[in-house]
């Protein structure tokens, strides 16, 4: 955002140079960027009168005109500009002078002599963008007729010169979009008066019911709508101030009504819109949305399809304006307009963003809603744009206003103890220091001794607990002012939440088995659905960005998915990813609010190539076993023992009869739909359930390293294919009893000589017993009778090859 130094300085007397202004604002919060001198080299610019324009012999679109520069021999200047004319006082850069437009190296130009088609050229006659005086490239400037040649051009527009600074602006800051916002810190700062314009008109009490009627009809969505009107005013350019002003920060002026908005919007941060009078249908102006799409053709002159729940500005028969965004074309300020309508509204922020966003066209209207606009604001900037726009079109401003405000906003009471705030700086500031801080920031500060009452003003949306006001105190007495201590000043923190310190367990486990973290969009699409069919209970948002984020995610597959196509188009070969964040799900209870279920749930997965192609071995493809075996890992290191069960495409997890997750293998076109081609799993883990069952269970306890060796026992089984392995492993685990030390499934094999409806499952025990060494007859029986079960069970068979 761009304020201008001269600007500020009509709201604030200083005798700061630039520089320390910039300084002072920085470390209350606003970021000066950049400052950008303008005017600040007119070395070699002096004012020229041509004498003679004739055609260039070889170019159609440049003239060669006589120039009188003041040196006493005419210069002869090649000139590409429609708007040259024989007798115009014009800017001339001699030659040797350092033009301020910056050439695509980053160089300023050079002005040289040179030969253009053939033809020599001494110098240059400059338009205003040359100049660094504004944006405008369409002519030359054309200064008045009573300059004598030769005169510096630094003489007669020393008014250009000012400095910009281009500031970073906070979203929570929208009281600083405007000169008197950044003034009034400043002045906070330096203990000046902040000077606001005269009281302006608007303090009639009567109305203009008579003229035009207002209504709201949603006030949800526009929360105050005042409305002036000045008549008999004749459209023209603006006075050369107006002027300056808009082109130092940036602006192209219009016209004097055009430009009055635009200067008041930038003034007190409220933007403002004027409508031809006479264009107005019925002399009605209705606030409401439309539940369908409506096209609208803008001021821009382009036809645009707005969104249902856009609030629209309307006449009796029409919209005339997008509330918040920009006006229409068939109510425009012309040439013909006699009477100005002046709106200065205030709307919802997110119903603005969403319009901005859905029709890609953010203006500084918008901008500034976006951010909130003080409703009680409206009514000053409608009566400064009024004086305004009588002052510099010559019209006369209808006496009174209409102001429709269904819902005053007053301002909220926030108190600050001062043992608070000196335990927070860590030093004391003087009571008298602080009140004085806080009422030049508009918060009418009341000492009752042991707490300051505030009252914070409707400006200042931000500040809404104890803490700001803190802040508040601390920006404008200066951090630096703070004296740096060696000792804490607030109490020692408390150990983390048991769910977060749980939560970096799982972020540490899953890195440390070499899975990269990922952070998803929480919005999804609407046809999720179509995608992801074992998802249920979808959760629609009320009042979506866009259809693209219309839906709560249920999961973290989808975002996974996108994840691995994306990389997968970019020829990446294998994934290994984790991303730990909340799933929402309607439900008739709810988490935290009825109707929504929220859970924490961890996603584990894998995608595409375990292994590169090697001279040595082919590349190899990552299975459901790979996810498997990182489920095992993360039991194993949370000393849990998982079971699971397996049906068609999903492997539920349970943990001591607890559901703690599942593992989804993803049919081939359910993966082609999301444009994927190659092996992709993923699994989630529900983290409330696992951090309960982490807690709960039994402390470790510390066991001595065996004195005696361990005893290691193969076998295979052969069992029907619809068998699960976990089932097996389950049912062993519990008849190998407490010798057991380890278990582990180290092969699956089907094919010949096996039957096709077979297949073999190979088990490796491990067994050690803390009082001797075990012997194949310890171990035999133990085998037997695990085998036993196996085939009572499962019809299970000992395979003997």
């Amino acid at each position: 955002m761009k304020i201008s130094y001269n600007w500020l300085k009509e709201y604030i007397d200083t005798d700061l140079t630039a520089e320390q202004v910039a300084d002072i604002l920085t470390l209350t919060g606003l970021e000066v960027e950049e400052i950008e001198h303008i005017g600040s080299s007119f070395n070699g610019i002096v004012v020229g009168e041509v004498l003679a324009v004739r055609p260039h012999e070889n170019a159609d679109r440049l003239t060669v005109c006589t120039v009188n520069a003041g040196t006493g021999t005419d210069l002869q200047i090649i000139c590409g500009a429609p708007n040259v004319r024989a007798s115009q006082k014009v800017a001339v850069a001699m030659v040797g002078s350092v033009l301020p437009l910056k050439l695509e190296d980053g160089s300023n130009l050079v002005i040289k002599k040179a030969k253009i088609r053939g033809v020599a050229s001494e110098g240059m006659i400059c338009a205003e963008d040359e100049l660094g005086l504004g944006d405008d490239h369409s002519g030359i400037m054309v200064l008045p007729a009573d300059i004598e040649p030769g005169t510096p051009f630094s003489q007669i527009h020393s008014s250009y010169e000012d400095y910009v600074f281009e500031i970073g602006l906070t979203p929570n800051r929208p009281d600083a979009s405007c000169h008197i916002g950044v003034a009034r810190d400043l002045a906070a700062v330096t203990g000046q008066p902040l000077k606001l314009p005269a009281n302006p008109s608007a303090a009639h009490k009567s109305t203009i019911d008579d003229r035009i009627d207002i209504r709201i009809e949603n006030p949800d969505k526009c929360y105050r709508y005042v409305g002036m009107m000045v008549e008999n005013v004749t459209i023209g350019p603006s006075p050369e101030w107006l002027h300056n002003r808009l082109k130092a920060i940036g602006l192209r002026p219009i016209n004097n009504v055009v430009d009055v908005t635009n200067y008041v919007m930038y003034e007190f941060g409220q933007p403002l819109h004027a409508f031809d009078y006479q264009l107005i249908s019925g002399k009605t102006i209705i606030v409401k949305d439309y539940d369908r799409e409506i096209p609208f053709t803008t001021l821009d002159d382009i036809e645009r399809t707005v969104p249902a729940g856009a609030i629209f500005i309307c006449d009796g028969e029409k919209p005339v304006a997008i509330g918040g965004v920009m006006g229409g074309l068939n109510s425009e300020i012309a040439d013909t307009t006699k009477t100005v309508f002046i709106e200065s509204a205030s709307f919802n922020p997110v119903n603005v963003r969403k319009t901005s966003k859905t029709l890609a066209l953010q203006t500084e209207s918008s901008y500034r809603f976006e951010r909130g606009v003080d409703p009680n604001i409206t009514r000053m900037a409608a009566a400064r744009c009024a004086d305004l726009i009588a002052e510099t079109a010559g019209g006369t401003i209808v006496e009174g206003t209409t102001d429709v405000y269904p819902e005053v906003v007053k301002p909220a009471p926030v108190n600050l103890r001062p043992a608070f705030l000196k335990r927070i700086l860590g030093t004391e500031i003087e009571i008298n220091t602080v009140t004085a801080i806080l009422e030049r920031l508009g918060f009418q500060p009341q000492n009752k001794g042991s707490v300051i009452e505030c009252l914070v003003p409707t400006f200042r949306p931000d500040v809404t607990m104890e803490i700001d006001l803190v802040e508040e105190v601390a920006r404008i007495y200066n951090y630096n002012n703070i004296p740096t201590t060696g000792r804490i000043a607030f109490s020692k923190p408390s150990l983390l939440p048991k769910e977060e310190t749980f939560q970096m367990l799982l972020r540490d486990t899953a890195k440390a088995m070499g899975f990269q973290e990922i952070y998803t969009n929480s919005l999804l699409p609407d046809q999720i659905a179509g995608i992801m069919p074992e998802n249920e209970h979808l959760l629609f948002t009320l009042n979506p960005i866009s259809k693209d984020q219309s839906l709560l995610r249920p999961t973290l597959g989808y975002g996974f998915l996108k994840t691995v196509a994306y990389n997968f188009n970019r020829l990446a070969e294998g994934m290994r990813l984790f991303e730990l964040g909340n799933t929402f799900s309607a439900t008739d209870n709810g988490t935290y609010h009825k109707g929504i279920q929220e859970e924490a749930v961890l996603l584990l997965g894998v995608a595409g190539q375990r292994s590169r192609e090697h001279w040595t071995s082919p590349a190899v493809d990552y299975t459901v076993h790979d996810l498997k075996a990182a489920f095992d890992a993360l039991a194993r290191k949370l000393r849990l023992q998982f079971d699971q069960e397996v049906s068609d495409n999903l492997i539920r997890y349970t943990c001591s009869g607890i559901n703690v997750g599942h593992i989804i293998v993803k049919k081939t076109d359910d993966l082609k739909k999301m444009d994927i081609t190659r092996p992709v799993f993923y699994g989630e883990l529900f983290v409330s359930a696992l951090q309960n069952l982490y807690y709960n269970n039994e402390a470790l306890t510390y066991k001595p390293v065996p004195k005696y060796p361990p005893f290691d026992f193969d076998f295979a089984i052969i069992v029907n294919k619809a068998v699960a392995a976990g089932d097996l492993e389950r049912v062993t685990r519990k008849e190998a009893g407490p010798l057991l030390s380890n278990l582990d499934v180290f092969d699956i094999f089907e094919g010949k000589p096996l039957q096709d409806n077979e297949k073999s499952v190979a088990f490796r025990l491990r067994f050690i017993d803390d009082d001797k060494t075990l012997t194949i007859k310890d171990v035999q029986a133990i085998i037997e009778k695990i085998l036993g079960k196996l085939e009572k069970q499962y019809q299970a068979k000992l395979r003997s090859q």
